[in-house]
């Protein structure tokens, strides 16, 4: 730091940026409790996010920020990211296993576990931060938004074309569990303790308490849920409402609803598990005496059909990829690396280049680069405004008894005191003199450090209200509000505690 700060400094340095984010997230809650921001409302916000503002505001700043000196950064941003990924997982796991979670959430906490809100929360207050004293102002502000990118990628990509998503879905694969139910999937100790409250009966006849693995759940036979469709135009967590294309209206169209390139949702029309021709072959042959004569072999029946499921998945997983921010990301790395690109765009030492300027003595391309930059800026006051609508349609199931209180309060705790302290150690770990991380990089650092205080992503309401056969995600809202409300408070006293070593 240029300058050693004192603590009430530190404290109004770390809170001035939250309350700035409060202050904007609120408007979306207000304007949404007050019925003046409906859904189909927030929808078009979020494609105008997702395909306009989003990707303007990341190639405005990756483009000047990274060079060949400071590309070497991306390693420790993906390898940080991946930890925190992991650790998550393995938080998540461990509540499950010890505390009580509806059937129906046996996946879905790994998901809360695994994805935060690695968009819009981070943008807001890693820019605000960076703007200012000790940071070096729009400099290192572009930087900041330039590294929070890769965090960007590691979720798009471990979201959707990983299968991440899956989790979610693999939640609502097979038979409607009743109420009474999922009190049964959860811990022989516990299942005691809460007949005891609820003057219940600790029969686990009928559901296991041990879920078979995800992937287990979603490859067994073609999935009855919209996770077969392709999901196109995913999005991160930068506004709080993604995939904000397939964001059901009503309970009513969230059980077959799937993800559209349109941004309209589309009813899922019912497909047979196998191709009707040789079927209809083998009927017709059958009747006729002669089965033995015309029914196809199997290698001729199952190979094509294998080689098209391959095919049809592969395809899924490059459309996966192919969405605004994702291409605005890898595009933007190349041009920032590759120097006769980036002096198309951006200014540099006349010196240096051998492109001609235009007239007004700027970069030939460099339009394009003024016009992302006046997109982008409006990327984040949109987003958190998008984020409080999100909160604003959140609803806690009643009675609250009936929630599981432990696994809420040890999630919320997990995420955001303890993977903090860990995140600390980790960063630090890697900072030293020819380490991942260089010691003299304070945005790398503090970005590093921060993505470890974010809460759960809000884009799993959606995901759920989509993969729900009622459309319900009450419980997954249960698990996020104690996440936002601690945020305020932890947040603020790990960004004291990274701008005191930095």
């Amino acid at each position: 730091m240029p300058t050693m700060l004192s603590i009430g400094a530190l404290i109004w340095v770390a809170i001035r940026p939250l309350l700035k984010m409060i202050l904007s997230t609120s408007f979306g809650f207000i304007l949404t409790r007050c019925d003046l921001f409906p859904v189909i409302a927030a929808k078009g916000a979020g494609q105008v996010l997702l395909n306009v503002t989003m990707p303007s505001l990341l190639f405005s700043k990756i483009v000047p920020a990274f060079t060949p000196q400071n590309v070497k950064a991306l390693g420790p941003l993906l390898l940080v990211g991946i930890l925190y990924q992991a650790l998550g997982l393995a938080q998540a796991w461990i509540i499950r296993q010890f505390f009580w979670v509806p059937r129906r959430f046996h996946y879905g906490i790994l998901a809360a576990g695994i994805w935060s809100n690695w968009g819009d929360v981070p943008l807001a207050v890693a820019t605000s931060i960076t703007s200012a004293a000790p940071f070096n102002g729009k400099q290192d502000s572009d930087l900041a938004v330039a590294y929070i990118s890769v965090f960007i990628l590691v979720f798009y990509v471990t979201l959707f074309p990983a299968g991440g998503h899956r989790l979610i879905a693999a939640d609502f694969n097979g038979a409607n569990i009743s109420d009474d139910e999922t009190e049964r999937s959860a811990p022989r100790p516990f299942q005691i303790l809460w007949a005891r409250i609820t003057g219940g009966t600790t029969n686990t006849t009928s559901v296991s308490s041990k879920p078979d693995s995800p992937l287990d759940d979603v490859e067994k036979g073609d999935m009855k849920s919209s996770s077969e469709q392709p999901l196109a135009w995913p999005a991160v967590d930068q506004i709080g409402v993604s995939p904000i294309d397939s964001l059901p209206e009503s309970p009513a169209t969230a059980k077959h609803v799937s993800f559209s390139p349109e941004g309209t949702p589309k009813m899922r029309t019912p497909t047979l598990p196998l191709p009707m021709t040789p079927v209809i072959s083998i009927v017709s042959t059958t009747v006729m005496g002669s089965e033995s004569d015309t029914r196809p072999s199997q290698s001729a029946a199952t190979g094509p059909r294998f080689a098209g499921r391959i095919v049809d998945r592969t395809i899924r997983v490059l459309r996966s990829f192919m969405t605004p921010v994702t291409i605005t990301i890898c595009t933007s790395f190349v041009i920032a690396l590759v120097k006769p690109l980036k002096d198309l765009f951006v200014p540099s030492i006349p010196s240096s280049s051998l492109i001609p300027l235009a007239p007004d003595g700027n970069p030939p391309l460099y339009f394009i680069y003024d016009t992302a930059q006046f997109l982008g800026n409006a990327s984040i006051p949109l987003g958190l405004i998008t984020l409080g609508s999100a909160l604003a349609k959140m609803e806690i199931p009643r009675p609250l008894i009936k929630a599981p209180l432990g696994a809420i309060l040890s999630l919320a705790a997990c995420k955001m005191i303890i993977l903090p302290v860990i995140g600390v150690c980790i960063v630090q770990g890697l900072t030293h003199p020819g380490g991942l991380i260089d010691p003299d990089d304070k945005v790398l650092r503090f970005v590093c450090i921060f993505f470890s205080c974010v809460p759960t992503a809000t884009s799993q309401v959606f995901l759920t209200q989509v993969y729900s056969p009622d459309g319900d995600a009450s419980t997954l809202s249960t698990f996020l509000i104690p996440q936002y409300a601690l945020m305020a408070v932890s947040m603020t006293a790990l960004i004291c505690y990274t701008l005191n070593i930095l």
